[in-house]
């Protein structure tokens, strides 16, 4: 009997030492149910995987070059007509904006917060005064002054219509243009669109005349920002209308 069990025994171990693959079989077959198993199946998801996500930027560049020349031009040209109408949009709402402004300084209950602003547009003047003499800026880049006021009655008589002219506008420099306007606030002749826009015009061309002056010394510093004043204030008188925008 015991000679049976050790021949058993040493057969196992032969066959073990002939042929190893058994063992390893076994072995194999359980990392297949485990770790390995796992492995394997996460290395093909990502291969998947990345796959999908190639497929989906080809399929966007495909998308995008399937835009002719001609439809990537209609697109450019309606963003920027969106870009114009919001611009113009805006524009028309600071418009309405100023002359809402320009209208309620017109009110008697009004009258102190109007004064501060002709202060202030003073004090602008002045400052412009001092930009153009150095040469920073042009003439005419100089424009109306940017503050909203009204003019005082010590500037004008809104019912006799009679202006009192500032000093440096008395100069014989500018009587043309002085005249011109002057008799139109007399004649109470700005009465339409069209009779507005030219007496804007005719005060455009005094503010650049008034600012060459100012390039060439001709005026000093306080005449010139009084001046400049009286000519915006002027221009205020017909934007707070109905007259115009």
């Amino acid at each position: 009997m015991k000679y049976l069990i050790v021949i058993f025994i040493t057969g196992m171990i032969s066959l073990v030492i002939s042929d190893p693959s058994h063992l390893h079989a076994q072995s194999g077959s359980r990392s297949v149910g485990g770790i390995s198993s796992g492995g394997a199946s996460v290395r093909r998801g990502v291969s998947r995987g990345g796959s999908s996500s190639r497929g989906i930027r080809r399929l966007g560049s495909v998308g995008r070059q399937q835009l002719s020349p001609q439809q990537l031009q209609l697109q450019r040209q309606q963003a920027q007509q969106s870009l114009q109408q919001t611009a113009q949009q805006r524009a028309r709402q600071a418009k309405q904006q100023r002359k809402q402004d320009l209208i309620d300084l017109g009110l008697r209950k009004n009258r102190s917060a109007n004064l501060q602003q002709y202060k202030r547009a003073f004090a602008e003047a002045k400052s412009d005064y001092q930009d153009l003499r150095q040469g920073r800026i042009a003439p005419v880049q100089v424009g109306q002054l940017q503050q909203p006021f009204r003019l005082t009655k010590r500037d004008i008589d809104r019912a006799e219509r009679t202006a009192n002219w500032p000093k440096a506008l008395q100069s014989e420099k500018f009587s043309a243009i002085v005249d011109t306007v002057d008799s139109a606030i007399m004649d109470n002749s700005i009465t339409t669109d069209e009779a507005a826009t030219a007496f804007l015009s005719d005060l455009d061309m005094l503010n650049s005349a008034l600012n060459a002056a100012a390039v060439e010394g001709e005026v000093n510093v306080s005449n010139y920002a009084r001046a400049r004043r009286f000519i915006t204030g002027l221009v205020n008188e017909i934007r707070a209308t109905n007259l115009v925008m």
